[in-house]
C-alpha cells in the first residue's frame, strides 16, 4: 500500500527504518518497491536481484526510490551490528530473570469469575484433582510467536511444588485437545554420556559426503531461512545434516512422530525408519512452511531410552530451509473423561486447565471455530457435575467460547504465561499473589457476536467492515453483552472509587487533569488498574460510546486510599478527519468515565471543550 507505507509511515510519521515483507509474501518487483517495501524476505531474493536491476533499467523504479530503500537497509545493518558489550546467553536464565518472568506472568493472569470466594485455595483443602492436558504442557503459541525458554514450569509442576506440604494432587489429562503434535522439547533428548540434547553433523553438500562440522543443539527446531546453519563454513543452499541422540519416552504406547519442513528428511528410532519426506518443495498445508510428514513409532515404553537419528538434505525451491521434529505421545488414555470425572468426584477441589494446544493459535491459518479444541467443553461440564468446587484455567491467547460459564464458580484466564507460568499460576491459585490482570480484549459470548463474523472468510480479499468500531467499541456501539468485557479483571479484595474531580471546561491546546480516589475496602493487599474512558456527546461523525484514553495501576494495603491523576491532552479528545488528513478536536461536551472495566464504570463527569 503506497498510502500506508510511503505517505503515512515514512512521510507523516517520519519513520526512518526498514519496511520488510512478510516471509514469502512478496509477489512483485517494481510495484512493491514503489509502494515502499524496502526488503524482501526471506533470502535469497526472488523478486529483487536481477528482476530489480531490469526494473531500474527500464525506468519502472527510479534511482531515487532505489537509493531510499538502500539507505534504509544499510541503516538497519548498522543498527544491528554487535555493540561494545559482549552478548552473554547465560544471562537469560539467571534467578533474577526467572523471577521477573514469574512476576510478569502473575500480574497478567486475569480472574474472570470467583463465586463464593472459592479462590484462593483454602489452607484446609487436602485433596485436589488437576485435570487437562494443558496442565502438563507449556503452550506458547505456534509459528513465529513460539518461544523457547531455558527452563519451563508447567501448571501441574507449579501446583505440586506450591501445595507439596498441604494437599494430595491427583492428575488426569482427561481429553486430547491436540490437533497435531507438538515440538519435541529438549528434555526428551540425551547423549550416551548423560548430557542433554542432540549431536548435529553438518555436511558442506546435500549428499552427506566429506568431513562434517560437529555441533550440539538442545532440540531439532531449526529455521535457517535463507541463511547458513554455520555461516562461513556451510553453504546455506547446498548442505545436508544428521542429528543423533537418544529419545526417552514419557508414556507407553504407539507414538506418532512428525517432520515439519522442506527438503528431504528421514527419522529413525531404534534403527527403524519412522518418517520419510521425499517431497522437497513447500506445500501450503502448514502455513507455507512445508509438508507435515507423519509416521508412527513402535510401541514405546515409558522411561525407556531409544536411539534416534534424523537425516536432512537441502533440496528445495522454496528459497529458505526449516526442519522441526514433533511428536504426539499418547498422554490421554481411551477412558480419559471417565478417569477425570472419578478423580474430580474424589477430591475436595477440581482444577481444570483447558486451552489451545501447540500450533493451534498460529500464523498462516485460521482457527476453524471459537470453541475449545477437542472435547474440552464436555470435559469441563462433566467435571463440574462431579465436583461443584471446580476452577477452570484457560490457557489461550485468543477468545474462546465458554458455554459452561454458568456451571463453574471460578475462572482464570492465564493467556500464554511463559516459562514461569506454572509458578505464577500457583501463586495466584494459592493466594501468594492477589490477581490484578485485566483483559486486553473482549471475550464474546458466541462467535456470531464477533465484529468480523459477517465478513469471514471472504473471497481472497478482506473487508474491514467494522470501521473504527473494533474490539470493545463494536460491542458497546451495538449494545451486545459480552461474556467478559474489555478491561475486566477481579481481585481477592474490593476497591471503592470516589471523589472524581475535573474542570468543567477547557480550551484547545490545554491539558485536562482528571483525579479520583481509590480505597481498598477488603482484607487483602492488592493492585487495581483504574481506566479512564471518554465519550464525545456531540460529535458530527459516528464515534464509539466510550474510548479508553488512560489508565493507572496502584497497589494498596487493606484500608489504604490514594488519589490518582490522569492527564488528557487535546489529542485524546480528537478524531482523524480523512478529508483534511489531520486530527480534529471538536468543541462541545465530553463525558469522562472512570471504572474498573469498559462495562464497570464507577464515576462520570461532563467537561466542555470551548470553541
Amino acid at each position: 500500500s503506497h498510502y500506508l507505507l510511503r505517505e503515512l509511515l515514512k512521510q507523516e510519521w517520519g519513520f526512518e527504518g526498514t519496511a520488510v515483507s512478510d516471509w514469502s509474501a512478496l509477489h512483485s518487483t517494481a510495484p512493491a518497491l514503489n509502494a515502499g517495501c524496502d526488503l524482501e524476505m526471506p533470502g535469497p531474493a526472488k523478486y529483487r536481484g536481477g528482476l530489480l536491476k531490469e526494473a531500474v533499467q527500464y525506468w519502472q523504479v527510479s534511482e531515487e526510490t532505489l537509493e531510499d530503500a538502500v539507505r534504509r537497509v544499510l541503516r538497519l545493518i548498522v543498527r544491528c551490528m554487535p555493540g561494545k558489550v559482549p552478548a552473554n546467553p547465560h544471562l537469560a536464565s539467571t534467578v533474577a530473570h526467572r523471577q521477573l518472568a514469574r512476576e510478569i506472568a502473575s500480574e497478567s493472569i486475569t480472574l474472570l469469575k470467583n463465586e463464593g470466594n472459592l479462590l484462593p485455595i483454602q489452607d484446609s483443602v487436602r485433596k485436589i484433582a488437576v485435570i487437562g492436558l494443558n496442565a502438563m504442557l507449556t503452550v506458547t503459541g505456534g509459528g513465529s510467536s513460539r518461544v523457547l525458554g531455558s527452563e519451563w514450569i508447567t501448571p501441574l509442576q507449579g501446583l505440586q511444588e506450591a501445595l507439596a506440604d498441604q494437599a494430595e494432587i491427583i492428575y488426569e489429562p482427561g481429553d486430547d485437545n491436540r490437533v497435531t503434535g507438538q515440538p519435541v522439547e529438549a528434555s526428551y533428548f540425551s547423549q550416551p554420556d548423560g548430557s542433554q540434547g542432540l549431536k548435529a553433523k553438518l555436511y558442506p553438500n546435500p549428499d552427506f559426503q566429506g568431513e562434517p562440522l560437529i555441533m550440539h543443539v538442545p532440540a531439532l527446531d531449526e529455521w535457517w531461512g535463507g541463511a547458513s546453519p554455520a555461516p562461513g563454513e556451510i553453504d546455506g543452499h547446498a548442505f545436508s545434516a544428521v542429528w543423533e541422540g537418544q529419545y526417552t519416552a514419557a508414556v507407553s504406547g504407539l507414538t506418532p512422530f512428525m517432520l515439519v519442513g522442506n527438503g528431504y528428511s528421514r527419522l529413525y528410532i531404534d534403527e527403524n525408519l519412522v518418517v520419510e519426506n521425499n517431497n522437497g518443495d513447500v506445500v501450503p498445508d502448514y502455513g507455507n512452511y512445508g509438508p507435515v510428514m507423519v509416521g508412527e513409532s513402535n510401541d514405546l515404553k515409558a522411561g525407556q531410552t531409544y536411539p534416534l537419528r534424523v537425516e536432512y538434505s537441502y533440496q528445495t525451491e522454496a528459497g529458505f530451509a526449516m526442519l522441526q521434529l514433533w511428536h504426539k505421545p499418547p498422554y490421554v488414555p481411551a477412558d480419559g473423561h471417565a478417569r477425570a470425572v472419578n478423580a474430580a468426584a474424589a477430591a475436595e477441589l477440581a482444577i481444570v486447565v483447558v486451552g489451545s494446544p501447540d500450533a493451534y493459535e498460529t500464523e498462516g491459518l485460521d482457527r476453524p471455530t471459537m470453541r475449545l479444541p477437542g472435547h474440552q467443553d464436555e470435559l469441563v461440564v462433566e467435571v463440574a457435575q462431579a465436583n461443584p468446587n471446580t476452577i477452570v484455567v484457560v490457557n489461550a491467547g485468543t477468545p474462546m467460547e465458554m458455554s459452561w460459564v454458568n456451571q463453574v464458580p471460578a475462572i482464570l484466564w492465564a493467556y500464554f504465561p511463559g516459562q514461569e507460568g506454572g509458578h505464577a499460576l500457583a501463586d495466584i491459585l494459592t493466594g501468594v499473589v492477589n490477581p490484578s490482570g485485566k483483559l486486553p480484549l473482549t471475550l464474546p459470548a458466541r462467535i456470531e457476536d464477533n465484529p468480523t463474523f459477517i465478513n469471514y472468510p471472504g473471497d481472497r480479499s478482506i473487508l474491514y467492515g467494522e470501521d473504527i468500531f473494533i474490539g470493545y467499541r463494536y460491542y458497546d456501539a451495538r449494545k451486545i453483552e459480552p461474556l467478559f468485557p474489555f478491561g475486566h479483571g477481579l481481585s481477592y479484595t474490593q476497591f471503592t472509587y470516589g471523589e472524581l474531580s475535573c474542570p468543567s471546561s477547557f480550551h484547545q491546546g490545554e491539558t485536562v487533569e482528571i483525579s479520583f480516589t481509590i480505597r481498598n475496602d477488603g482484607n487483602r493487599s492488592g493492585s487495581e488498574v483504574a481506566q479512564v474512558y471518554l465519550h464525545d456527546v456531540q460529535s458530527r461523525i459516528p464515534r464509539p460510546p466510550r474510548e479508553l484514553k488512560g489508565f493507572k495501576r496502584v497497589f494498596l494495603d487493606p484500608g489504604a486510599e490514594v488519589r490518582l491523576t490522569v492527564r488528557l491532552d487535546e489529542l485524546a479528545f480528537s478524531f482523524y478527519d480523512q478529508d483534511l488528513h489531520q486530527w480534529i478536536a471538536e468543541p462541545g461536551y465530553f463525558e469522562i468515565q472512570v471504572g474498573s472495566s469498559s462495562r464497570d464504570i464507577r464515576l462520570s463527569a461532563s467537561v466542555k471543550l470551548e470553541a
